[in-house]
C-alpha cells in the first residue's frame, strides 16, 4: 500500500498482508506518479517486472466522485 505519511503507514501495517510504502503523490501528473510508484515497489522487491498489478485509488474519488481501478503490467 502506498501512503503519504508515516502515520498512515503505521496504521496500514496493522492489517494482515499489507506492506505500506511512503510515497508522495503529484496529483497534477497522476500517470507519471503511478509509474514512479510501481518502480519503487519493484525496487523494494515487492513486485517483479512482467507481473500484473491492480491499482486501487481513492485520491481521484475526491475529485471525480468515483473510485479509480486500473490493471497494469509492470
Amino acid at each position: 500500500a502506498l501512503c503519504p505519511d508515516q502515520t498512515t503507514a503505521r496504521s496500514l501495517a496493522l492489517h494482515r498482508a499489507v506492506h505500506p510504502l511512503i510515497f508522495h503523490w503529484d496529483t497534477a501528473a497522476a500517470a507519471e506518479t503511478i509509474d514512479q510508484a510501481l518502480d519503487q515497489i519493484v525496487q523494494a522487491g515487492h513486485l517483479q517486472k512482467g507481473k500484473t498489478v491492480i491499482l486501487l485509488s481513492s485520491r481521484q474519488a475526491l475529485e471525480e466522485i468515483s473510485d479509480s481501478i486500473q490493471m497494469r503490467v509492470v
